[in-house]
């Protein structure tokens, strides 16, 4: 079996859920206790994808630093970054399409949108305004592990199309 680790970046702003989800990936759990991220936090877990096993690294950017651009200082070495957008907060979801805009200007790094919090929407709140890969749920776990998997699956075949080149 092949391996691989990956350092994958999630930035948002202040209270988007960036910790609940990697708390809900990598715990199985939830919390509806809320502790704002200082700084960074880094939690790692292994996936198995068909026959590659992939070592993530996931750093938990604090929301702050997503405001100043600080966040560019922390991209150097990795292979991923997931911009995470609170559905209820439209301003989220402008915040973070600008900023991996400009990531993706400066750096060649995958990334991927997610609006998380789905489980906070009525039937009368209309989503497809959002230009994102998945629509998740901390708190009920809804398309996490998907999420999550897919920036994997992706950088695993990135890593194949170079090594073929």
């Amino acid at each position: 079996m092949h391996e691989v680790r990956k350092k994958i970046i999630l930035i948002g702003s202040v209270g988007v859920g960036k910790t609940s989800l990697i708390r809900r990936f990598v715990h199985q759990e939830f919390t509806d206790e809320y502790h704002s991220t200082i700084g960074v936090r880094v939690d790692k877990k292994t996936i198995t994808l068909d026959d590659t096993k992939v070592h993530l690294m996931i750093w938990d950017l604090a929301g702050e630093i997503l405001q100043n651009k600080a966040y560019q200082a922390y991209l150097k070495g990795s292979s991923g970054i997931i911009g995470i957008f609170d559905v209820t907060r439209p301003a989220s979801y402008q915040l973070i399409n600008e900023s991996l805009q400009n990531v993706k200007g400066s750096q060649e790094l995958l990334s991927i949108m997610v609006g998380n919090k789905i489980d906070l929407l009525d039937e009368t709140t209309d989503i497809h305004g959002y230009d994102c890969e998945y629509f998740t749920s901390a708190k009920t776990g809804e398309n996490v592990e998907e999420m999550f998997n897919l920036i994997a699956q992706k950088l695993v075949k990135k890593d194949e199309k170079f090594k073929r080149i």
